[in-house]
């Protein structure tokens, strides 16, 4: 298999994995790392494990995850200077 390219999935396939993700209804799984982490490090590391799913739909996710308590806020959001 050295050598060859990787092949992205055929857009059926991935249908059917959106679709049996959607009757599972389950919550967003994640792979947190123990303690504080940024917000864009859980956002980035989930684009790169799941294909089809957007940035602002794991944001809204993550926002409604505070406001449950699934999450704790530790710092204020970022303000950049200026």
């Amino acid at each position: 298999m050295e050598g060859k390219a990787h092949q992205p999935a055929a857009p059926q396939s991935l249908c059917n994995t959106w679709l049996d993700l959607v009757r599972e209804n389950a919550p967003l799984r994640a792979h947190m790392p123990e303690g504080e982490f940024r917000i864009t490090w859980l956002i980035g590391s989930t684009l790169g494990q799941i294909s089809g799913v957007v940035d602002r739909w794991l944001f809204l996710r993550v926002q409604k995850m505070l406001e449950t308590g699934e999450l704790i806020r530790v710092s204020g959001p970022y303000v950049p200077d200026g």
